[in-house]
């Protein structure tokens, strides 16, 4: 149910173009009360992440033109919805434009949205401003979390950056943080990724060490890294290991 129930429909079916014109029709005569336009600003945000995660960023910004036309309010939500997807679809000037817009709205940016904007510049190769945002978030009084560092070290691994990933992870435990499963496999897959699969192995022994398994993707990562290095017979046990694992 819900006004915006068959543009939600649509964009869930792939019809980004359906759900748009959908949405503009209902939007056209929003409600009067406040507590009726906070649900709808619940649906619109929901429809924009339904929009979002397949990729139709155009259709959410033109969805999130027409809330402003129909007066409703833009929420933390609504911000952090259209950030992280412009992010997953690697478009950070478009991430950095709704980054700019909520705060001329007078509505401040939490750890969860510059998470978001720092993940935009890192699968954009763009290490010195994914950085920017993280000094910025600190200067607003947040703390990274564990998310903010795999983030950044994401980042480094793309750009291929050994040293500037080191400097990442010691902040990250000088923060009294501790690595999680997305930082050891980082962390392998970049030192895979630059030739150092004696590096790629000793992360795997600390994965190991700290209780935490990795995954088919840890383990896939390590063996193409063995076959570049030419070293197969380092890879025959990680397959066993996979298999005693149950993974794919």
């Amino acid at each position: 149910g819900g006004t915006l129930h068959l543009a939600r429909a649509a964009a869930a079916a792939g019809n980004a173009s359906a759900a748009l014109a959908s949405a503009k029709v209902a939007l056209r005569q929003p409600p009067t009360t406040a507590a009726a336009k906070v649900g709808l600003v619940r649906e619109v945000n929901q429809l924009l992440r339904l929009l979002g995660d397949r990729g139709a960023l155009a259709e959410a910004g033109e969805v999130f033109r027409a809330m402003l036309d129909a007066r409703l309010t833009p929420t933390q939500v609504t911000y952090g919805t259209l950030i992280a997807r412009a992010g997953t679809w690697r478009q950070p000037r478009l991430a950095t434009a709704y980054y700019k817009d909520m705060q001329r709205r007078g509505i401040e940016p939490d750890t969860l949205t510059h998470n978001s904007l720092i993940n935009a510049f890192a699968k954009a190769h763009d290490l010195e401003k994914a950085l920017a945002v993280a000094a910025a978030m600190r200067r607003r009084g947040l703390t990274p979390t564990t998310v903010t560092y795999n983030t950044l070290l994401d980042g480094c691994a793309r750009a291929r950056n050994l040293t500037l990933a080191a400097a990442t992870l010691a902040e990250l435990r000088a923060a009294g943080l501790a690595p999680s499963e997305r930082t050891y496999s980082i962390m392998i897959h970049l030192c895979a990724r630059t030739g150092r699969l004696d590096g790629a192995f000793g992360w795997l022994r600390r994965m190991e060490r700290s209780g935490l398994t990795p995954n088919a993707v840890t383990y896939s990562t390590l063996i193409h890294g063995c076959g570049r290095a030419a070293q197969l017979s380092r890879a025959f046990p990680l397959l066993e290991q996979m298999e005693a694992a149950g993974l794919p």
